[in-house]
């Protein structure tokens, strides 16, 4: 076993989890090993060298960071899931964020795991919170996506900015805390979204910066509340309220007004609303969508009740926006 001095060990050593392919792994005191991880067993991690031998090393023996990567290696594999091997960054500007190939999370780009949540990062940028009930994903997962676009003259439908391509992608990961990234649409538009996790909540920002002398537009989020039922033509009333009890939307208006709705009366929902809590799509799961600041635009199709659905969305012009839309899983 030799140990070099190693020098400028990043935060992306513990991001990337590799899961456990070869890879160096820093010593407390600045020293580094190549090896595999193996397993970890109780303080003492086991690696396997260049040489294929096994090598046993303390874990107080290792970095802070690596200290917490062989922990959650460890984590990982006793669910019998590694996170897999990521897809290579591309050589040139793409609108394609790198992704997991195989293992647990295969396909996805990034994510986040929780006992009450798992968040999914799309290859676009867009999230998806699964909430979960003992360790298992329960109803539909939540999307939340984002756009930018601009009204080409009064009156007439918008016209969405296509992604060209992703400014230094980060490579798929294990996202403890804090997720960010940032591009290019079309007219040089460029914009920056972040993602903070704490516990069993998840904040979700988004910003773009315009360049002079093109025709000023707007940036959309929005988060998809899915259908739940559906119910044949003539099926009775009573039965229709029996399938649909323990499901309901609470939302909170600016002026501190607090509106309860059943999921089965036809209605129309164009509100704005600074919070809504809904109950009943997830078993014993109960999702709160919030604005920290200001409100969210709450709607669904038109007479329609709400086990078919509906929306809440936000429109900004530029620059940050300042707290973003916040998830809570309870």
């Amino acid at each position: 076993m030799k140990w070099l001095w190693i020098l400028g060990l990043t935060v992306s050593l513990l991001t990337t989890l590799a899961s456990a392919q070869m890879r160096e792994w820093a010593g407390a005191r600045g020293s580094k090993l190549k090896a595999e991880f193996v397993e970890l067993k109780f303080n003492t991690v086991v690696f396997k060298n260049e040489e294929g031998k096994l090598v046993e090393i303390p874990i107080a023996k290792l970095s802070p960071a690596d200290q917490v990567l062989a922990r959650q290696l460890s984590m990982n594999r006793a669910r019998g899931a590694l996170p897999g091997r990521a897809s290579q960054p591309s050589a040139t500007p793409t609108n394609v964020l790198p992704h997991f190939i195989d293992g647990k999370w295969a396909g996805w780009h990034a994510v986040y795991e929780h006992p009450k949540l798992d968040v999914l990062v799309e290859t676009n940028g867009y999230i998806r919170i699964q909430p979960k009930d003992n360790g298992k994903p329960v109803g539909s997962a939540i999307p939340c996506s984002w756009g930018i676009g601009y009204y080409p003259a009064p009156g007439e439908l918008p016209k969405g900015r296509a992604v060209l391509y992703f400014d230094e992608p980060p490579a798929p990961s294990i996202i403890k805390d804090k997720y960010r990234y940032k591009g290019v649409v079309e007219d040089k538009v460029k914009f920056e979204v972040e993602i903070e996790f704490a516990d069993n909540t998840v904040e979700f920002k988004v910003e773009m910066r315009e360049p002079s002398g093109i025709i000023a537009g707007y940036l959309a989020v929005g988060v998809r509340i899915h259908g739940t039922h559906s119910f044949p033509d003539g099926t009775p009333r009573e039965k229709i309220i029996k399938a649909l009890q323990g499901y309901s939307l609470r939302y909170k208006e600016p002026k501190e007004n607090e509106v309860q709705l059943e999921y089965y009366p036809h209605i129309t929902l164009t509100n704005s609303v600074v919070s809504g809590t809904v109950k009943g799509p997830w078993g014993p799961r109960v999702v709160t969508v919030e604005q920290k600041r200001g409100a969210v635009y709450l709607s669904n199709y038109t007479l329609t009740p709400l086990y078919a659905g509906f929306t809440f969305s936000k429109y900004l012009g530029q620059g940050p926006t300042g707290p973003g839309i916040l998830f809570t899983v309870e």
